[in-house]
């Protein structure tokens, strides 16, 4: 288990191959027979774990998010789903977690959780360039309207874009 909260869940082939065929299916195919399946074969949830099982997401699964998502890139409304869920899963299974400051016996500061600290800022940072690169790839693929809703959505009052970049530099 440890392994998995360090390195990320992979999926056996077979899982990713089936959900990028349901994906496949939903963009190939207007009478969606999978239209029960479709909303988190799309919107990634079959693919990223919750945190609250503390696992990351793992390489390999970003690659076949990727993937996934070059298949759904000129359906707005699938990247609707896409963006809205991710959005949700930063803001709120994500979260940054913050450090917890201590002295030592010398009366030495140190962060007592620094690791935890760090990879949560890791996650969180391969997290969002995903998603930069996500727009990048409407923005090649001239989904104007999904490009307009991912600019717009946020789930929370005052209105905050997460996966949003608020600077040009680190």
């Amino acid at each position: 288990m440890k392994d998995k909260i360090k390195k990320g869940l992979e999926y056996p082939f077979d899982y990713y191959d089936i959900i990028s065929r349901i994906v496949r299916e939903c963009t190939d195919n207007t009478k969606n027979k999978l239209s029960n399946l479709q909303n988190s074969a799309v919107n990634g949830s079959l693919l990223i774990p919750n945190d609250f099982q503390k696992i990351k997401i793992s390489e390999k699964t970003y690659e076949r998010l990727w993937y996934n998502v070059t298949l759904i890139r000129n359906n707005p409304k699938f990247i609707e789903l896409f963006w809205a869920h991710s959005h949700q899963y930063f803001w709120t299974e994500l979260e940054d977690i913050f450090p917890i400051h201590k002295i030592d016996e010398h009366h030495n500061f140190f962060i007592e959780n620094n690791e935890i600290v760090e990879n949560r800022k890791n996650e969180r940072k391969r997290f969002l360039e995903f998603h930069y690169a996500l727009g990048g790839l409407l923005l090649y693929s001239e989904n104007y309207e999904a490009l307009r809703y991912i600019f717009n959505h946020t789930n929370q009052q005052p209105p905050k874009y997460e996966l949003l970049p608020y600077i040009m530099y680190p």
